[in-house]
C-alpha cells in the first residue's frame, strides 16, 4: 500500500472515530462531562482541518509530561495520563497538530486528542493518532 493511501486510510478511520454515537462510546465512566471545561474540550477544531472537531472529550487526555521532539515532522512527544479505558500512552505530536491559537484553560498541562488506531510512518512502527494538541499555558 502506498505511503499517500496508507494516510488517507488513517485519516478515514479517525474521522469515523470522530463521530458523536461512537466518541460518547468511549466515555462510559462520564470523564469531563461534569467539569468546568466540559464546553472547551467540545469546540477546539483540528488545526489543519479547522470544520472538524477534535472530538469533544471523548478522546482528549491530559499530558503528564511532554518536551520538544528531536524527530522530524514532530512539536513535542510525551506521556499521557491514562483514561478511557487505555493506560498511560507515549505520544508524538505532529506539528501541524499543534494548536497555537486556543488558550488552554485546564491550567499548566497540555492536552491532546488521540483517535482510535495508529498511524506507521514509512515503517518506523505505529504511533497513536493524535488529531490535536493544545499547549499547557505554562508552555
Amino acid at each position: 500500500m502506498t505511503k499517500l493511501k496508507s494516510l488517507l486510510l488513517a485519516a478515514l478511520t479517525a474521522l469515523g472515530s470522530c463521530s458523536g454515537e461512537l466518541a460518547m462510546a468511549k466515555d462510559p465512566d462520564g470523564q469531563y462531562v461534569n467539569s468546568l471545561f466540559h464546553d472547551w474540550f467540545a469546540s477546539v477544531h483540528i488545526p489543519d482541518n479547522p470544520i472538524a472537531s477534535c472530538c469533544g472529550e471523548a478522546d482528549a487526555y491530559y499530558m503528564i509530561e511532554y518536551h520538544p521532539s528531536s524527530e522530524p515532522g514532530y512539536a513535542f512527544e510525551g506521556w499521557t495520563e491514562a483514561g478511557h479505558g487505555r493506560g498511560t500512552q507515549y505520544v508524538y505530536i505532529p506539528t501541524q497538530k499543534v494548536n497555537w491559537e486556543v488558550v488552554n484553560p485546564t491550567g499548566i498541562r497540555g492536552v491532546v486528542w488521540v483517535a482510535d488506531g495508529e498511524i506507521d510512518f514509512g515503517g518506523l512502527g505505529g504511533k497513536p493518532l493524535v488529531l490535536c494538541f493544545v499547549p499547557g499555558s505554562g508552555s
